[in-house]
């Protein structure tokens, strides 16, 4: 009986043994596992490990984020100060740079520059690799918003009077034209073709290659206040007009292929790089709900849309390289907030 005993207690221990075993690698392999989930819950997504991050001020200026491409991580600005984190591994990096006042950053398609206006007559660009500054550019006139996509290619920038057309080797610049009232401007990706608004509600779009307009797009009754190129097609550009439409135009044959009709006023918008996904945030004209929403481009078919509550001055959203996450600021609150993407549309 006494032996029984003995067997009995010994393979208990045994058991015991081998379900401390399990646990300990079960917690191993949680370790290594991303910081993040990436599903879509209907529920903002809780970013760990990244305590620098989790609030800002209450200054809109300072709501800034964008997901660099072909990465894991993004760019944010808090306290005058550019962070970049990875995401999946929760680690943030303060990049190397005396404090600035952050207006219009962009990131170069490669992901591996940044650029961004240092008050309103001071372009910086940044080496994101080697967390140096390639180049520090000063106009000749105040300035209010830049455009930058490859990075060897230009980049754009925007006064009272002039749309700058700038060389990142030399800081010089290649071209001028006159453009007053300017809402807006965009580069492809390729920085083949720059866009921007005029004041008699067209779009101009420019052959930066051959140095020749390419289209003008028009729209009667409807006045252009958003755009960005395709990443998908290098012949697309999506206009966002104040009739809260959202229009896909062919700019080599100049026609409309697809409209999206949100209900409320789009205040940004963003287009996944390797799939045909939109996604927009938006504001009740009634109320000041603020809105997500997700829209399949091959379709026009508005997939899911979200409140995000009483949030005035939702703005800045970005997708992440994988198309599978999307975060915006609220300038209002001073928070960023990180949502997933389902699969598909």
């Amino acid at each position: 009986m006494n032996y029984l005993k003995r067997i009995r207690a010994s393979n208990i221990l045994a058991i015991l043994f081998i379900a401390l075993i399990l646990m300990f690698l079960v917690m191993s392999i949680r370790q290594d596992q991303p910081a993040v989930t990436l599903r879509f819950t209907g529920t903002p997504i809780a970013l760990t490990n990244i305590s620098q991050l989790d609030r800002l001020d209450d200054n809109p200026i300072e709501g800034i984020i964008r997901f660099v491409p072909d990465s894991s991580s993004f760019v944010s600005v808090q306290d005058r100060t550019i962070y970049l984190t990875d995401y999946a591994q929760g680690l943030t990096t303060e990049l190397n740079l005396p404090p600035s006042d952050f207006f219009s950053l962009v990131i170069s398609s490669d992901g591996t520059r940044i650029a961004w206006m240092d008050g309103n007559s001071t372009i910086r660009l940044w080496d994101l690799s080697e967390n140096s500054e390639i180049l520090q550019i000063t106009t000749p006139r105040p300035i209010y918003y830049i455009a930058y996509r490859a990075s060897n290619g230009p980049l754009v920038s925007i006064s009272e009077s002039n749309v700058d057309i700038w060389d990142t080797s030399t800081g010089q610049v290649i071209n001028t034209f006159a453009a007053s009232r300017v809402c807006s401007v965009s580069l492809d990706l390729r920085g083949e073709y720059v866009a921007w608004t005029t004041p008699s509600d067209e779009v101009r779009i420019w052959n930066l290659r051959l140095g020749t307009h390419e289209a003008i797009l028009s729209f009667q009754g409807a006045k252009p206040q958003l755009m960005s190129f395709n990443p998908l097609d290098p012949e697309e550009i999506a206009i966002l007009y104040d009739d809260h439409s959202i229009k896909f135009w062919n700019f080599i044959d100049t026609r409309v292929i697809q409209v999206l009709q949100d209900q409320g006023r789009v205040t940004s918008m963003a287009l996944a790089p390797h799939e045909a996904i939109l996604v927009t945030t938006s504001m009740t004209d009634a109320s000041t709900v603020g809105r997500l929403n997700l829209w399949d481009t091959a379709t026009g078919r508005l997939v899911r849309n979200v409140d995000l509550g009483r949030q005035l001055g939702v703005a800045d959203v970005s997708i992440s390289a994988s198309g599978d996450m999307v975060a915006f600021s609220t300038g209002t609150q001073g928070a960023y907030q990180f949502w997933g993407i389902p699969n598909s549309p």
